[in-house]
């Protein structure tokens, strides 16, 4: 289960979770049980758990050997369900651990146990009400444990899960602050960890630090920078106009195949290529590459790092902008063909869309009615868009908003002189080189 975990933090979820499988049968956790066996497990630790609620039981003496192993192993599965999506087995595991945790006469693995918990709400929490209030609690059991516990992963459960309370309410600036707590931290220096750092910083277009902190991962793994890194540090480069630049980072890497990547890479490099490929005017090779994304896209995955909504996004504009190609060339059954199968690909996200996607979305379905005919529901998404994107702070997300605003709006709009300022006053201060034509993805596919 110790290799198990280095593969997990690595990136290598299928070794991990064939390791995992294999410790949870051991346990007497067999992993082909039917789902539905599966379920009834589940709403019997519900039930255990309503019931400890009521009674209280002291804590053990001590957690025997077999207890401890059964606490790891449980909590090596928790992460590999919930990047997998698997959202049954994630969630019976997590009341297992907590329901064997919260008794722990080890602080470690009661803080744990209350990490695990919060966890699981994360996704949640924006829907406010009992789940933010039992949001707050979990926090504030964290912060009481977090006095009381000496070794690095206990004590990082507390920064790093506000850091990604942050980012997933869409508010990745925010979060920078705690991820600035435990970054020298030897098991936050590279691996999960410090992916999930880096994606904020890029997030919150803090390319300068994100720069400074995939260099100093690498140095630490001893290693080249990965894959991601590389396409990322292109994208930044055309963002702010450098395309030779541009080029001559993707040229390295653009012909790796993500099947070689950590799985947690996977669709964030798959999505940064199509974001390149558009950027250079090559929808076909972005649509190609989009439709290796489709299966990522699942009502399951409800957990905000499994990628879902990043690859609809991806597939949306790609397949959008071929369509537009495709119009273009006079192949009108294709191009409709294209865009229903991205109005379907939405259809498919997560039902539960956190602050962090929610503008994204919107606007993704805004580009698809128009493209459909259906100009005032677009336009309609479009506001609504807007008007989400503001309480959050995703720099690159807002900026292409407002250009595809300026593409659409009629000229008389009294809104377009405010739009536009906006997105001056972004190019200056992040360095952002402005788009200099209408994006391809907005079209309308009958005239």
């Amino acid at each position: 289960m110790h290799l198990a975990n280095c593969l997990m933090v690595d990136g290598d979820l299928e070794a991990s979770g064939a390791l995992c499988a294999e410790g949870l049968a051991a346990l007497g956790h067999k992993p082909e049980r039917p789902r539905p066996l599966r379920a009834l497990s589940v709403v019997w630790l519900f039930l255990r758990i309503i019931v400890g609620g009521w009674i209280k039981k002291p804590a053990r003496a001590v957690d025997d050997p077999a207890t401890a192993l059964r606490l790891f192993v449980y909590s090596m599965a928790i992460p590999h369900y919930q990047f997998t999506s698997r959202n049954l087995e994630q969630l019976e595991f997590a009341l297992r651990y907590r329901l064997l945790g919260a008794r722990s006469p080890v602080p470690e693995v009661r803080q744990e146990a209350a990490a695990t918990s919060l966890i699981m709400l994360l996704p949640f929490a924006h829907l406010g009400g009992r789940i933010q209030r039992r949001v707050e609690a979990y926090f504030a059991q964290l912060e009481d444990g977090a006095t009381r516990v000496a070794s690095d992963r206990a004590r990082m459960w507390l920064p790093l899960l506000r850091a990604l309370y942050e980012v997933v309410s869409g508010r990745p600036d925010k979060s920078i602050p705690w991820w600035e707590e435990f970054q020298e931290v030897r098991i936050a220096k590279s691996g999960y960890i410090a992916l999930q750092r880096q994606n904020a910083l890029f997030l919150a277009g803090e390319y300068d630090k994100f720069v400074g902190d995939v260099s100093r991962a690498a140095a630490h793994r001893a290693e080249a920078l990965t894959p991601l890194d590389i396409v990322r540090l292109a994208y930044i480069e055309r963002l702010r106009g450098d395309k030779e630049t541009a080029w001559r980072l993707l040229a390295d890497v653009e012909n790796v195949d993500p099947a070689d990547l950590p799985w947690t890479h996977r669709s964030l490099f798959t999505y940064q290529l199509v974001e390149m490929k558009m950027l250079d005017g090559d929808t076909e090779a972005a649509a190609r590459l989009a439709r290796t994304m489709l299966p990522r896209i699942r009502r399951s995955a409800l957990s905000p790092t499994t990628g879902a909504f990043e690859c609809a996004d991806g597939v949306t504009r790609a397949f959008l902008a071929e369509a537009n190609r495709l119009t273009r060339i006079g192949r009108r059954d294709a191009a409709r063909a294209l865009v229903k199968e991205a109005e379907r690909a939405l259809k498919q996200t997560p039902a539960l869309e956190p602050p962090l996607f929610a503008a994204r979305m919107l606007h993704d379905r805004a580009v698809v009615a128009l493209a459909l005919g259906r100009r005032d529901e677009g336009l309609a998404l479009l506001a609504q868009a807007e008007a989400e994107s503001r309480h959050g702070a995703i720099p690159c997300a807002r900026m292409r908003l407002l250009e595809d605003l300026l593409d659409v709006l009629p000229p008389s709009d009294a809104r377009r002189n405010a739009f536009f300022a906006e997105a001056n006053e972004m190019s200056a201060a992040r360095r952002f080189t402005p788009r200099r034509w209408r994006a391809p993805w907005l079209f309308p596919l009958d005239g």
